[in-house]
């Protein structure tokens, strides 16, 4: 009778190891799902990225090449939405490192040091994830302008230099 009852407590704990194995590959096959495209949407990203810079320079007319980059541009971001991917604009906000890639620093003239002032590349989330951060460029306080050309900063090195070895 007590090796009866210890089998039948074995079997209980495996069945109940059996159901977690089951709900946790449910929620693994749910993941899978929801993030198994993450590298094809980063290969589309820079396309989305090319429709906004054409139709951003353009000259104003409403040209029929306009029209279907704009329709291409719809479909394409309608898609990304489908699967939970959507863009994130940042302009004007403080730098997060978590969400912002800063790809130039100036100086911080008429803005609060840390604002972001230009958007090279918007951001997108997935699903609330961060699937690519925006590039953005960072007003920073403390940086000088420099308005000497290359070659002038590589005459001030080589004077530097020349002048260490005296």
């Amino acid at each position: 009778e007590d090796e009866v009852s210890a089998v039948r407590k074995q079997l209980l704990r495996l069945a109940a190891d059996f159901d977690n194995f089951r709900k946790n590959a449910r929620k693994e096959i749910a993941k899978v799902r929801e993030f198994g495209n993450e590298q094809l949407f980063l290969s589309l990203l820079p396309i989305v990225d090319n429709l906004e810079r054409a139709l951003e320079h353009h000259d104003g007319e409403k040209l029929q090449w306009v029209e279907g980059v704009e329709i291409i541009l719809k479909q394409f971001t309608e898609v990304l939405e489908s699967f939970g991917v959507v863009s994130f604009s940042c302009l004007g906000e403080v730098f997060d490192p978590e969400k912002h890639e800063a790809v130039e620093k100036v100086p911080a003239r008429d803005v609060k040091s840390g604002l972001i002032v230009e958007e090279f590349a918007k951001g997108y989330m997935q699903h609330n994830e961060l699937l690519r951060p925006a590039k953005v460029v960072v007003a920073m306080a403390g940086i000088v302008e420099n308005n000497t050309t290359d070659l002038e900063g590589i005459e001030t090195l080589a004077e530097i230099l020349d002048d260490d070895g005296e």
